[in-house]
């Protein structure tokens, strides 16, 4: 026994000390080990009765939060882990982890709110967190949409990119996430970004409000940047909480060289549960830009740097982890959630030497169109007896093709200037461009909004 005990104690040690062959030198590993022993017994914080009393007592000694493990190890059982973890040793199978997992879930209390994420939800109400410990103590939830962020090549590697990877794909990307917020992901569409609708934003929307109700601190929405700038603009109509809403995204696919997705998705968590960032309605940020829904643009088409706020700027930063907030942009009254379906609205561009002939075809075809026109607000001569025909069965929106700066109002008197066409009864956009009066105007003709309500709605946006 005493031999046995001298060779298990060398396990592992270098092979000189294996091969010793002096009895005073294996009696000194002995007394070696038998020391370590006793003083590992004397220092043994697990002296529960039972495996409960024992985690619990591991648990506090390692200021884990005994109720916050076993509930998330209790829903990480009944999901399974295969799709998270892969073992990298034969002696241990996920099998065996789910089983870890399910038998440290029979002690979570029954008491918490979950949803059909991929990850739990948890009440932060009832999970207090000491002050001293390095844990993050808000929840964000991930919610997918798609886009490029989560595009990746099927089969040949010659052939393009589409939307394949879901939350959990996104969120084991970013390991730093961990020491951010505690994260639940919602993979709620995967579609690329040119197609998502209207519908699909009013039921991101609804389930945003269910989850402030549920006590989420953040969301972060992901998706393709083709209609980020709607997207988030739409979102913001609807929002009324004061919950933080960030949508970000990626300019680089996953298998392209310096993707951007992972440094967006990390920012866009770090705004999403910073107190700084409440009540400021929907935001936007990519590239440590946080701009503000209702001013951001896409400006190019490929750079990483593709955002921007022309009019104003970001409002803020991303910087060492935490938002620097240094302008906040006003917020507006709520759009009412639609009565009925999304209507068809649609933009109709000038340009040089167009006659307006499209016009004929929007009668009895849209509930109401946007006018993107020239400057400040100007079409030509040709287009204006229609528009003032048009005007009369339904809301046309006056904006400019700039896409920065106001439509204005008086300032000039030509026919199809913008006070010519003001006074024939279409209704000036503001500040909005061509894309946001749209969203604004079809928001509104969803919520059954009279005329006088939509101009009300596009005038406070001056």
């Amino acid at each position: 026994m005493m031999e046995d005990l001298v060779w298990s104690s060398s396990y592992g040690l270098p092979a000189e000390v294996s091969s010793w062959e002096s009895k005073n030198a294996r009696m000194t590993i002995v007394c070696t080990s038998l020391t370590a022993f006793g003083d590992a017994e004397h220092a043994n914080v697990l002296t529960g009765s039972d495996p409960k009393n024992r985690l619990e007592q591991l648990a506090d000694f390692l200021d884990i939060d005994w109720t916050w493990v076993t509930t998330r190890c209790r829903d990480l059982g009944e999901r399974s882990v295969a799709g998270l973890v892969r073992s990298r040793s034969r002696l241990l199978t996920v099998e065996g982890v789910d089983d870890a997992l399910s038998f440290l879930g029979t002690f979570a209390p029954g008491l918490w709110t979950r949803r059909a994420a991929r990850f739990p939800r948890l009440d932060p109400e009832r999970q207090p967190v000491s002050s001293s410990s390095p844990r993050p103590n808000g929840t964000v939830e991930v919610i997918t949409l798609g886009g490029t962020i989560a595009m990746t090549r099927s089969g040949s590697e010659k052939g393009g990119v589409k939307p394949s990877l879901t939350g959990a794909d996104l969120i084991a990307a970013v390991p730093e996430l961990s020491s951010a917020a505690r994260i639940t992901v919602e993979d709620f569409r995967q579609l690329p970004g040119a197609s998502l609708t209207p519908g699909d934003i009013v039921a991101l929307v609804d389930h945003i409000t269910k989850a402030e109700a549920d006590g989420v601190q953040g969301v972060v929405v992901t998706q393709g940047t083709d209609t980020l700038e709607e997207t988030a603009f739409l979102t913001d109509l609807y929002h009324q909480g004061s919950v933080p809403v960030v949508f970000t995204g990626a300019m680089r696919n996953p298998s392209l060289p310096g993707a951007d997705g992972p440094a967006n998705l990390l920012a866009a968590v770090q705004t999403a549960v910073a107190p700084e960032a409440r009540g400021l309605g929907v935001l936007v940020v990519l590239g440590d830009d946080i701009h503000a829904a209702g001013q951001v643009r896409k400006m190019h088409t490929t750079s990483v740097a593709a955002f921007a706020s022309p009019g104003t700027g970001p409002i803020g930063q991303v910087v060492e982890g935490a938002p620097r907030i240094r302008s906040q942009a006003k917020r507006y009254q709520a759009v009412p959630f639609p009565h009925r379906g999304y209507p068809r609205v649609e933009v109709v561009t000038a340009t040089l030497g167009s006659d307006g002939v499209v016009l004929d075809a929007l009668q009895d075809k849209v509930e109401g169109f946007v006018i993107a026109a020239f400057g400040v607000g100007h079409v030509p001569a040709s287009w204006c007896d229609r528009l003032e025909a048009l005007a009369a069965t339904m809301p046309v929106v006056l904006a400019s093709r700039i896409g920065t700066g106001p439509v204005l109002a008086s300032t000039y008197a030509f026919p199809g200037s913008e006070s010519d066409l003001l006074a024939r009864g279409l209704i000036g956009a503001g500040a909005l461009d061509s894309f946001k009066a749209r969203l604004l105007l079809s928001a509104h003709l969803a919520a059954g909004s009279s005329r006088t309500e939509i101009e009300a709605a596009f005038a406070a946006r001056r």
